[in-house]
């Protein structure tokens, strides 16, 4: 296995860190971690593609694979910055079983909140998104696209007025499960998933509501549409993430699954109430 590529963004150009494990390590590597930073886009037209955190690895190359990361407890916020590509969270190629979960991820200004692709390889990601806040409210943006990586499981997390929350391409279905998420589209009805889609640039496919989800899929058995009740107004969120904290009144509360985590967005304990919260936030009594 040989090495692979952890690029953590703030400025261009971006600046590559090694991850993954050198060809003379026979055991995969220690967990990775990216947590508690601050990724602000402030870079303008012409720099078409910029993404907030970007994970690569190339077997045609050098690079065997990235696995084992861990994105946990970053804010993604940019209110600068030109429309242009592509994600705040960028995985590409051949990476494993990335653990990305209390992120909270603001409108970008971009297509895509998170997207993943094996662009050309088709992987067995098993990656796990879970209990973050994707706001992707941008006006041409959609929560995820998720491309050539199996496995996928999107649990937790809140949608807010994205496009779409997530869509996944026909070549992503296999083992891909999603549940307990809090969807929100601020003007109302219309679809929200998108399932055996095809690439990002013109992704089509199967298009449900949430409700047409429940009873066509096994997806969303527990998903939950919804306002989720922010403690501060969407619009007034800039700097401070503390804002996309939910209200006692919020739909969030007590409605998330138990995957294993102790501490939240704000290192609060997990769970404070009956359960988990969904999102990255867990309000305390």
């Amino acid at each position: 296995m040989t090495q692979g590529h952890v690029a953590l963004d703030e400025h261009l150009p971006r600046c590559e860190h090694p991850g993954g494990v050198h060809p003379s390590e026979p055991e995969p590597p220690e967990r990775l971690l990216v947590h508690g930073q601050r990724r602000r886009r402030l870079v303008r037209a012409p720099a078409w593609h910029r993404d907030g955190i970007f994970v690569f690895a190339r077997p045609d190359t050098d690079q065997a694979s990235v696995e084992n990361l861990e994105i946990a407890y970053n804010y993604f916020e940019d209110n600068t910055s030109d429309l242009g590509s592509t994600a705040w969270l960028y995985i590409e190629y051949v990476c494993k079983g990335f653990n990305i979960h209390h992120n909270v991820l603001n409108a970008s200004r971009s297509y895509y909140a998170i997207r993943v692709m094996g662009d050309g390889f088709q992987v067995a990601g098993n990656h796990v998104f879970a209990n973050n806040v994707i706001a992707n409210a941008n006006g041409i943006g959609d929560g995820m696209h998720i491309q050539e990586s199996s496995g996928i499981q999107i649990l937790n997390n809140i949608f807010y007025d994205d496009g779409n929350a997530y869509l996944v391409a026909k070549s992503s279905m296999a083992g891909f499960f999603a549940d307990y998420n809090l969807i929100y589209r601020v003007g109302g009805a219309g679809p929200v998933v998108g399932l055996n889609t095809g690439p990002a640039e013109s992704p089509g496919g199967d298009t449900y509501d949430l409700a047409t989800l429940k009873s066509k899929t096994a997806f969303e058995q527990h998903g939950i549409a919804g306002d989720p009740q922010f403690s501060a107004s969407f619009t007034t969120i800039d700097s401070d993430p503390s804002g996309f904290a939910p209200k006692a009144s919020s739909p969030a509360i007590d409605h998330g699954s138990d995957l294993g985590y102790t501490s939240d967005f704000a290192g609060k304990p997990i769970p404070a109430g009956s359960a988990a919260d969904i999102g990255a936030f867990e309000l305390q009594p």
